[in-house]
């Protein structure tokens, strides 16, 4: 069919005036369209990582166009935070996304951030402005650090390259700072300040050294000075998580208490911003892997978090049944914490004879639950029969319990590891795990005179220290 010339004129800026609308719609209503050229790449599939917690997932994948040419382009904005750009090779592009996520990047594959430029996203701007500066503080500050390993540490030059890198340093930190004060409200602001350290005075000692202890336990209340807790894109950043693993690993004793202490300091922070609740919430209670030591009760701290920030009226993201089953959880966890007195068990051993736990008179007693075919059981109990040759005569009894094993390889285990224990099996003893939770073999626990329960989740390595700790606290109770 043929138009005449005006037709086809009016077509045509019809055709122009809709696609410009589109793009304009699309725009407005907060499309996604980043292009980003990486010359000198290699063809292959591209993929764009987002982060949450510690895990980042693929949000969006692509294949590299003619001349190192990638697009990744969808109707609706993706969520605000940090992401990765992973190109054939694994080289990684970082980038930050808010509310515009219409913009250009291009970079050289040799070098892509010192080459890298930006076209329309102030945050990626900011972000490759800050890391291109770094580099350049970085080369100079290694160049004076190679020179300074040539001199003597007292010469005059030597302290004058010292200053220059202290010079360099405050350069870079001031750089930052002038940008973050120019541009407050931007994600690169809040991401680059909850990194930072918050200022504290440096406790000092009696002879005006300074208090390590003191110091690190004062950084922990402060820890989270820096964080922007009303910006929830962080959420979708590493730094929080990253802050989280720092403020329990390095600045929290592995105490039952002091988690506890460090919990309650950073929710109380949080508990009028819902969504970081939520995150830290959830995460302690069913993440949290608790540090292994003599002084941890992992359980203790579950219960806690159930009890106090998990209640039908603090977890408003979560149904009945979801707060039901953290509190059905929480009773199987209840009935050996420690502290708590340990339940009698009375099981049958190799002759078929019942044997009670409560029967036993030495003062301590180590129970250790295993199964015959576990890697980590043969490993542990070489050590516990070492452990208790020395023991024994000191007061010491262990009530060996083997759980789900067949009676010919539960004793051809005992006769290999040389056990002359206390020996008993499960078989027709169904309460035991209801009497004393753990996630699984090998366990031990420790219970002192009183048989209340000092340890658990133990290595052997751990149970000479706790029996002598447990002797002195009580010689010198009894001395008071």
């Amino acid at each position: 069919m043929k138009y005449p010339n005006r037709t086809i004129l009016l077509l045509a800026l019809f055709f122009i005036y809709s696609t410009k609308n589109t793009a304009d719609a699309q725009n407005a209503a907060g499309a996604m369209n980043i292009r980003l050229q990486v010359s000198g790449i290699s063809e292959g599939r591209v993929y764009l990582f987002n982060v949450y917690k510690n895990k980042q997932s693929v949000v969006d994948s692509t294949e590299v166009e003619v001349g190192g040419r990638i697009a990744f382009s969808r109707l609706e904005i993706l969520e605000t935070g940090e992401y990765t750009v992973i190109l054939p090779d694994q080289t990684q592009i970082q980038l930050l996304l808010d509310g515009d996520q219409v913009f250009d990047m291009a970079t050289l594959a040799s070098d892509p951030v010192r080459n890298m430029k930006v076209t329309g996203s102030l945050e990626n701007e900011l972000l490759y402005k800050s890391l291109q500066f770094d580099l350049e503080c970085r080369a100079s500050f290694e160049a004076l650090g190679a020179q300074i390993k040539m001199l003597a540490e007292n010469g005059q030059d030597y302290s004058q390259l010292l200053d220059q890198q202290q010079q360099i340093f405050r350069a870079r930190n001031n750089f930052q700072i002038g940008l973050i004060q120019q541009y407050p409200d931007a994600l690169f602001s809040s991401l680059w300040q909850a990194e930072q350290l918050p200022r504290i005075d440096e406790p000092r000692m009696p002879d005006g050294s300074i208090d390590r202890q003191a110091q690190r336990m004062l950084l922990r209340d402060h820890f989270w000075d820096m964080v922007n807790f009303d910006d929830t894109r962080l959420l979708h950043t590493k730094v929080i998580f990253s802050n989280l693993i720092t403020y329990l690993d390095e600045l929290t004793p592995p105490v039952t208490s002091e988690v506890i202490r460090s919990i309650d300091l950073l929710m109380d922070r949080v508990g009028d911003k819902p969504e970081y609740y939520r995150f830290f919430a959830q995460w302690f209670a069913e993440d949290y892997k608790a540090p292994e030591g003599p002084f941890m009760d992992p359980e203790a701290i579950y219960i806690y978090m159930v009890d106090k920030y998990l209640t039908r009226e603090r977890a408003f993201w979560a149904d009945s049944v979801q707060v039901y089953a953290w509190q059905l959880r929480t009773e199987d966890k209840k009935q050996s914490l420690t502290g708590q007195k340990g339940q009698n068990i009375e099981a049958k051993d190799t002759s078929g004879n019942v044997r009670a736990l409560y029967d036993i008179r030495s003062p301590y007693i180590a129970l250790f639950f295993y199964h015959a075919g576990c890697d980590h059981c043969k490993k542990e109990t070489p050590k516990l029969v070492e452990f208790y040759r020395e023991w024994k005569d000191k007061g010491v009894e262990i009530y060996a319990v083997a759980l789900g094993t067949e009676d010919a390889e539960w004793k051809a285990f005992i006769n290999e590891y040389h056990m002359d224990w206390i020996n008993v099996t499960d078989e027709g003893v169904s309460d035991i795990r209801d009497k004393y939770s753990f996630p699984g073999t090998p366990e031990i626990y420790l219970l002192n005179p009183d048989r209340v329960i000092i340890g658990k989740h133990l290595r052997t390595e751990y149970l000479a220290w706790m029996i002598t700790n447990d002797m002195e606290k009580s010689a010198f109770a009894k001395q008071k």
